[in-house]
């Protein structure tokens, strides 16, 4: 896997989605009902910076959203907060639930790069139905459990959030806070 750090890190698939299990499992372990995501390097800088939730916290999940959502309802969890970067979960808003799964459709080279080419207001209602469908195929894939998602971009920070994540990130803020 070649993220961030420039470093291969070969892994199965197998072992990604044991090592994300085992993760839920710990935090679950450790007394959180509550539980929060990041695909990468990227989500987990963001929520240290724009929350001051340590990366210890959070599962990192890879491309296994899907994955990581039906692990944390197997758990128990009673919700679930995705803090990750637009380019990832696009995809989650056409029901892609594993991101090496997804080709490109676009001329541009980044989500950034698509943002940028759209006025204010075109740009407000994109992310709405963006983060609507983002939503929508979250809590399907979750069921009874509660699930949401932070969406920033690196060049434009925060970009909005699901329904649910402002308060499964209070929530998740809450128990970090007791522990």
């Amino acid at each position: 896997v070649l993220g961030t750090t420039g470093i291969v890190e070969p892994m199965s698939e197998k072992a990604l989605i044991d090592t994300i299990q085992v993760e839920i499992n710990v935090k679950r372990a450790e007394g959180r009902a509550w539980l929060i995501a990041a695909p990468g390097n990227y989500g987990l800088d963001f929520l240290k910076e724009t929350y001051g939730i340590p990366a210890e916290i959070a599962v990192k999940c890879s491309n296994y959203v899907g994955e990581t959502i039906d692990k944390a309802a197997d758990s128990g969890a009673k919700g679930l907060v995705f803090a990750a970067h637009i380019g990832k979960f696009i995809k989650v808003a056409a029901g892609i639930m594993n991101a090496q799964m997804a080709l490109a459709a676009l001329d541009c080279g980044t989500t950034d790069e698509v943002l940028s080419l759209m006025r204010e207001k075109e740009r407000n209602k994109f992310l709405e139905a963006l983060l609507d469908r983002i939503q929508f195929y979250l809590q399907n894939r979750a069921g009874e459990m509660k699930c949401g998602a932070v969406i920033f971009s690196n060049q434009s920070g925060m970009l909005g959030m699901t329904k649910n994540a402002d308060a499964l990130l209070q929530k998740v803020s809450k128990e970090l806070v007791e522990q």
